[in-house]
């Protein structure tokens, strides 16, 4: 090999390297993210508010509540009966609605 080859060979290297390096600098970042702060923090008087809410709880209504529910439990026991035959009461699915209501605002009462 001659020596205009051999330099030649070295600017090429040098280049090549100088290009490598600037590449990977510009891929670096200087900071990390941060973790996004928490949506909800409970503090003393979200607990507080809660508990006070359950202590408003009227025992009268979700009695009746209760016992309401109940009685559609029964009812629509007869008519998945009916269901089993080949009929369809046209009260069952509005009947299926009010079980899915009472027993949403019963649960919302309970444990809200």
């Amino acid at each position: 090999m001659n020596s205009r080859m051999v330099t030649k060979l070295l600017w090429i290297v040098t280049l090549l390297l100088l290009l490598v390096s600037v590449e990977a600098s510009g891929q670096h970042r200087p900071t990390y993210p941060h973790p996004p702060q928490a949506a909800e923090t409970a503090t003393v008087e979200n607990v507080q508010a809660q508990s006070s809410q359950r202590a408003h709880l009227d025992p009268a209504q979700l009695h009746q509540e209760v016992q309401e529910l109940s009685s559609l439990a029964q009812d629509l026991t007869q008519d998945i009966d009916a269901v089993n035959r080949g009929l369809l009461p046209k009260d069952t699915v509005d009947k299926l609605k009010r079980v899915e209501k009472l027993a949403k605002r019963i649960r919302k009462q309970i444990a809200p």
